[in-house]
């Protein structure tokens, strides 16, 4: 009998951490059909970067090894990268690859080693870095980073570059935290290259912020879910001077991506009239204007007999998706999404 009734509490509370009937979205036809999938194998594959005319894949079980791929064929070619400095302590070394450039970086060290694409034999790090959580090149050899701010104890965003040593500058104006300084505004950090703009999506809450390239805040957004406040079981642990999770926290932004005009976001929060039998063979993905700061549509991003959305990228009218240990590639309709090629 307890067995059954921690169950049922359990259960109940999971229902009402996905179901808000207080918005309900909008889904059009069809804006994103499957048009290849490939069994990488392995699920430890991230996202590492998109060119023109490839996608690359890092490795977490494997940090020197990065998989790119013909983004028209799928057809994949397996490289090695090595380091000037291996000895390092390394806690989670990760593989970013930007245009021309590679970059395999270590917020926790700090370190960042760069190398040109052509060339990924001894990779050095130029200038000593600050600590950072999660790095985003952006332009150049610039970085926006997010960081602890040892002042605060919340997150803080900022940015350096690998041309200069002490060219480092914080923005604290753009993190807002309303209650939690850490955990409220932990979040997802990205980077639009074809507005040149930084986005701050919250994990806790129904919140993004928008900044410029000068780092001055454009404006915060909020999404279509009308949690604004975190609900937030936050309990100090004063012996090892931590904190941590009473009972596990609403997520009402799991996952995020952005190109040209559109901030796409991945929500399992169910609005009204939607199954929650969807979730078990389909990801949601909000859409949002980043220009006109509105909510545009929903749709979901069909993966049948498979695990959860691991990871998803946006390039033009095609979306990647991580899902298991497979990469899939959809197409988005073009009726349905006006990627501007002038911005």
């Amino acid at each position: 009998m307890g067995i059954g009734i921690v169950t049922l509490m359990f259960v109940f509370s999971e229902k009402k951490m996905h179901r808000n009937n207080a918005f309900q979205r909008r889904y059009p036809h069809h804006p994103a059909n499957e048009i290849h999938k490939l069994d990488l194998e392995y699920n430890s594959y991230y996202f590492g970067g998109v060119t023109a005319d490839r996608l690359y894949l890092g490795n977490a079980s494997a940090p020197m090894h990065l998989l790119a791929m013909d983004r028209e064929r799928l057809d994949t070619i397996h490289r090695v990268l090595t380091i000037s400095n291996p000895d390092l302590d390394f806690r989670y070394l990760q593989t970013l690859v930007d245009s021309t450039a590679v970059y395999c970086m270590d917020g926790t060290v700090p370190v960042i080693f760069q190398a040109d694409l052509t060339n990924l034999k001894g990779m050095k790090q130029p200038f000593k870095i600050p600590q950072f959580i999660k790095a985003v090149p952006i332009m150049g050899k610039a970085f926006v980073f997010r960081a602890y701010d040892t002042q605060t104890g919340g997150n803080i965003i900022g940015q350096f570059s690998l041309d200069a040593e002490t060219k480092i500058e914080y923005y604290p104006n753009i993190l807002r935290a309303k209650g939690d300084v850490f955990f409220d505004t932990d979040g997802i950090l990205l980077y639009n290259k074809q507005l040149q703009k930084a986005l701050y999506v919250y994990f806790y809450r129904n919140e993004y912020d928008v900044a410029n390239r000068d780092f001055s805040l454009d404006y915060r957004g909020r999404t279509i879910d009308t949690i604004s406040v975190a609900q937030l079981d936050v309990r100090a642990i004063e012996t090892k001077n931590e904190k941590k999770f009473g009972k596990n926290p609403i997520i009402v932004n799991i996952q995020a991506a952005t190109y040209g005009k559109y901030l796409f976001i991945q929500s399992d929060r169910l609005g009204k009239y939607e199954s929650e039998k969807m979730l078990k063979g389909a990801s949601i993905i909000d859409v949002y204007n980043l220009q006109s700061k509105t909510y545009d549509f929903s749709f979901y991003l069909y993966h049948p007999g498979l695990e959860k959305l691991k990871e998803f990228r946006v390039d033009g009218l095609t979306l990647y998706a991580l899902v298991d240990h497979y990469l899939i590639e959809y197409h988005l309709d073009k009726n349905i999404f006006n990627i501007d090629s002038k911005i």
